[in-house]
């Protein structure tokens, strides 16, 4: 029911987020931010499947390994582009705007890939 809500809520926070630089950004658009929109998306993949399986081997409960798995994968982003914003030069705010939009999305499909869906009683 409030799935389209978060997609909506999501836009508007990368939006607000992103209006202070997006002119500078904008007016120097090329392809050199192409891997860095990559290695982003590589980074917000392979953290969740890494920190299951070393709460795993470290043996730890399924609530246990799953809170391992999104504290150690889920990142204070919205810290480091207010940090990126203030302190540094435009270029320095775009892997933490493309964090932003892997990593919500990202966050969703792991948790249905290593953990299920959750049954409803």
């Amino acid at each position: 029911c409030l799935k389209p809500f978060s997609k909506i809520g999501l836009f508007l926070i990368i939006v607000i987020n992103t209006a202070q630089v997006s002119e500078q950004l904008l007016a120097n658009a090329s392809w050199a931010y192409l891997p860095i929109a990559l290695t982003c998306a590589f980074l917000a993949v392979v953290a969740y499947p890494i920190s299951h399986t070393l709460g795993r081997i470290a043996g730890l409960g399924i609530e246990e390994s799953k809170s391992i798995t999104f504290a150690s994968s889920m990142r204070n982003i919205s810290a480091a582009l207010v940090l990126a914003i203030a302190y540094f030069p435009a270029e320095t705010a775009l892997p933490v705007i493309f964090g932003i939009v892997f990593q919500q999305s990202t966050c969703a499909v792991m948790a249905y890939f290593l953990y299920g869906r959750k049954k409803v009683t």
